[in-house]
């Protein structure tokens, strides 16, 4: 998963596939879940990883439906680096793609965050171009990802969620 590849309209299915089963496993300890990342941005590259964002009721809810996951292929990883969240990975699956899965709190601002910089870059095609040369910039011509590649866009997300953020805040 350490490449680039064009973006694949077979995504979007792929994820709905994947949300129902976690929503199965989950039960009532979700509240909603999304596609977020590259993946989720048409016309993006991205690495073939689906990741999902959970609101979940509880994070304890979240932490009794571990086994579940973890029955399914999804390894548990804690909050893994930031507070609040709880992290799964699973790896590639037949249709070669690997899954991320973030649960955090209902209502927590990581939350917020992710989903304004998904819909900004939706709604600003512009951004999503300088996004989407920064990433090539970060990878090499065969769309490896050069060791610096995440790292190094940090501060562009981090620039483009807060401008997400103030802009979906004045059109509340």
């Amino acid at each position: 998963m350490k490449r680039l590849v064009p973006h694949d309209p077979l995504w979007a299915g792929i994820y709905e596939n994947e949300a129902r089963l976690i929503a199965d496993l989950m039960g009532c300890a979700t509240c909603m879940l999304h596609h977020i990342g590259s993946t989720a941005i048409p016309n993006l590259q991205a690495k073939p990883i689906i990741d999902i964002l959970m609101e979940a009721v509880s994070l304890q809810a979240v932490d009794e439906c571990t086994e579940r996951l973890e029955k399914w292929g999804y390894e548990a990883r804690g909050e893994y680096g930031i507070p609040g969240r709880r992290y799964f990975n699973k790896k590639p699956t037949d249709e070669t793609v690997a899954f991320h899965l973030h649960a955090y709190l209902a209502g927590s601002f990581q939350i917020r965050r992710h989903l304004a910089f998904r819909d900004f870059l939706i709604m600003k095609p512009d951004i999503a171009a300088r996004y989407a040369a920064l990433k090539t910039n970060l990878s090499f011509a065969d769309g490896t990802l050069k060791p610096e590649y995440q790292k190094a866009k940090q501060p562009f997300v981090d620039r483009v969620a807060l401008e997400a953020l103030r802009y979906f805040e004045r059109k509340n």
